[in-house]
């Protein structure tokens, strides 16, 4: 298995991009309830990792170092998701519906960003 040494900038836009996404992420939790705010945050993340991934411009190690690692991977809030069974023992069922769908969606959010990006990256 190769290994990739990472680079002092990448770690740096890496970083920032990560900064900059959690705080988005913290500034849309603070407009709503917490499982409608995650499951916005979550979806439209997956759009955004799905439109880098597909626009041609993002594919540069920078750009996707900055954008899709860091901004989405910092706006994005999976974890969270693991812990929503811990929260709420009486909703379990309801719970594990939640992350089904937000899951499904979020494939779905990715599939869609990804074309909607090649589609304007080709433009």
């Amino acid at each position: 298995m190769a290994t990739q040494k990472l680079s002092r900038s990448a770690i740096t836009l890496t970083f920032f991009g990560g900064a900059l996404g959690s705080l988005l992420r913290f500034a849309i939790s603070e407009t709503g309830t917490s499982l409608v705010a995650l499951f916005i945050v979550n979806i439209v993340g997956a759009l955004l990792v799905g439109f880098f991934a597909g626009h041609s411009w993002f594919r540069s190690e920078s750009r996707r170092n900055f954008w899709s690692t860091g901004f989405a991977g910092g706006f994005t809030t999976m974890s969270a998701v693991a812990i929503l069974p811990l929260t709420e023992t009486s909703a379990m069922a309801s719970l594990a519906i939640t992350v089904a769908c937000m899951v499904a969606f979020g494939l779905f959010a990715y599939w869609l960003g990804q074309k909607i990006g090649a589609r304007m990256g080709s433009a």
